[in-house]
């Protein structure tokens, strides 16, 4: 009698995709146009005193930003989702970018977290108040941030 045994091996290749966000002006938030009486994230900040200036290794941040949203109470969970869509054509796309958090105070200063290293990091210990204090500033350290974003 003769057996044939047959072992196959599986192989996962994991495959991350790296993009790259191309601003085509200097306005790096706009407003959403589909949303009526929505100035976007004008509504929870005062961006006026920060700058941004696009550079061929990222954008270079510098200055402060104000939290100036209305109703807001340090003890109020906020929730945010956050979605990327590309504009191609005329028209925009979905893409598969998307995240949402449950409690953003808890994890808006944890070192493992995505915008951590984007801009977290860049804010003074001291200042490091949830975005849910209305008045409070935060004064950058001047920093880049890189346009490429590597994924999953």
């Amino acid at each position: 009698m003769f057996t044939l045994i047959i072992s196959i091996s599986l192989a996962v290749l994991v495959e991350a995709y790296r993009y790259e966000f191309v601003f085509d002006d200097s306005e790096i938030f706009a407003n959403c146009p589909h949303i009526p009486d929505n100035n976007g994230i004008h509504d929870l900040v005062d961006m006026s005193k920060i700058t941004y200036e696009l550079m061929e290794d990222g954008i270079k941040v510098f200055g402060n930003t104000t939290f100036v949203w209305e109703g807001v109470k340090p003890s109020d969970r906020i929730q945010m989702r956050g979605e990327v869509f590309k504009f191609q054509q005329g028209t925009w796309h979905v893409t598969s970018l998307s995240m949402t958090v449950q409690d953003f105070c808890k994890v808006q200063f944890d070192p493992n977290a995505l915008w951590y290293q984007m801009w977290g990091k860049h804010v003074p210990l001291d200042e490091r108040e949830c975005v849910n204090v209305n008045g409070h500033t935060y004064h950058f350290e001047p920093f880049t941030i890189d346009t490429f974003v590597e994924y999953p």
